[in-house]
């Protein structure tokens, strides 16, 4: 999804409106970039089941997070959740089909010749 922020911008589009991405990319926070996917109406990238698989993934991802791994979890982890690993992949799949989707529905405007 970070790919697609500038294009979205340019073309004046209504997913990732928000003002965190008129800041750098290295400041994007990846719960903002599947809200302001599922944002825009008729032009969101991704519908309400694809948003509540990215969230569900999202938090997933901050769970085995090394870093907070070791704070939720400091005598160890508990189940690893091999099956977590497969939905994972699955939903990563969806996402980039949608925004693939989303890119040929919605063009680079092309610019006019004088």
């Amino acid at each position: 999804m970070t790919l697609v922020v500038r294009h979205a911008r340019e073309q004046d589009l209504a997913v990732f409106r928000r003002s965190e991405f008129e800041r750098d990319p290295k400041s994007w926070k990846i719960d903002d970039l599947v809200a302001s996917a599922a944002s825009g109406g008729d032009g969101a990238i991704l519908n309400a089941q694809a948003r509540a698989r990215a969230d569900h993934l999202v938090r997933t991802r901050q769970r085995i997070h090394a870093g907070r791994m070791l704070t939720d979890f400091p005598a160890g982890p508990p189940d690893l959740r091999p099956e977590e690993a497969r939905d994972a992949k699955a939903t990563a799949d969806l996402v980039v089909r949608a925004v693939l989707e989303w890119l040929h529905n919605f063009p680079t405007k092309a610019t006019s010749a004088p």
